[in-house]
């Protein structure tokens, strides 16, 4: 998984030394993935809650390259700006 932040990659760092790769469907006990927060073995959104805030979220099922993701950011640039 890559994460972008304002279209760039940004570093990512692993508790586990386990497959990095895997996603939600490789993942038994997942019962669903959410931003800032997730429910695992029905237990509710109890785990990893966010404690500030997040927009303009996208998740997409396939890699973009750096030209689709600068394209995406370039298209809602004026969203980002700071003033």
């Amino acid at each position: 998984p890559v994460l972008l932040v304002n279209g760039e990659a940004v570093a990512q760092a692993f508790v586990l030394a386990t497959n990095t790769t895997a996603w939600f469907a490789d993942c038994a006990g997942i019962d669903n993935g959410r931003i800032g927060c997730f429910n695992y073995n029905a237990g509710g959104n109890i785990a990893f809650i966010t404690n500030g805030n997040t927009s303009h979220t996208k998740i997409f099922n396939y890699a973009l390259d750096k030209s689709d993701a600068d394209g995406y950011f370039q298209e809602h640039m004026g969203l980002f700006e700071k003033g």
